[in-house]
């Protein structure tokens, strides 16, 4: 962020997000589901991203993805490039996968003070 605001360029943070819109049979059923969309999520995360960019899993049904370097519209095909690549390698109907996506505000993020202790 502290690069972003020396060279005066913009971050944006992507949140994907996966649930079920559909009713299943058993609770493990729908966790090995989950867990292999998951898995599909990361390779096509993987193969997805620029080698700057940066992506982490956040929990069981979320990613999180940080594009540097990167305009709002960039950013938004960026997302929807993964959606996409996702919907074509995970062929659960009952699997919603949808982003958010938020310019990184460095003013926000960076120590207002400095202390020594």
């Amino acid at each position: 962020m502290r690069r972003a605001k020396r060279l005066g360029i913009e971050e944006f943070v992507v949140l994907f997000s996966m649930k079920s819109n559909g009713d299943f049979s058993e609770d493990t059923i729908l966790r090995a589901v989950l867990k292999n969309s998951m898995d599909k999520m990361e390779k096509v995360i993987e193969s997805s991203l620029r080698s700057g960019d940066v992506a982490a899993k956040c929990s069981d049904t979320q990613y999180v993805v940080l594009l540097p370097d990167c305009n709002e519209e960039s950013a938004k095909k960026v997302a929807e490039r993964i959606v996409g690549k996702f919907k074509e390698n995970c062929k659960y109907s009952r699997i919603e996968l949808k982003y958010d996506l938020k310019l990184l505000e460095t003013e926000a993020w960076l120590p207002k003070y400095n202390v020594a202790i």
